[in-house]
């Protein structure tokens, strides 16, 4: 998991997400996912990572491409303008 973040999210990260900005990897609790090495994989990337419900992925994986991939971008965005609300860490 940690080859393939650094090979494929770190790039992918690097083109879409601005100078200073963090962003979120939505995970479905496979054991590589939930390790701290990934954890902390992520977190060199400035990538939190959210934990899904147990076998939820397959509620999601239809959005994984086209609009809903265009859609997934924008709902970070504005999520990340959400967290940078000091009042909005409280929650």
């Amino acid at each position: 998991m940690n080859s393939w973040a650094n090979q494929h999210l770190r790039p992918f990260i690097q083109q879409h997400i601005l100078e200073g900005q963090e962003c979120i990897y939505f995970c479905d609790n496979l054991d590589a996912q939930v390790s701290h090495s990934f954890l902390w994989c992520l977190r060199s990337m400035k990538c939190f990572r959210w934990l899904l419900p147990t076998n939820f992925i397959f509620e999601t994986q239809p959005m994984d491409a086209g609009l809903g991939r265009l859609l997934k971008i924008f709902i970070s965005r504005e999520f990340e303008e959400w967290l940078e609300i000091v009042e909005n860490l409280d929650i």
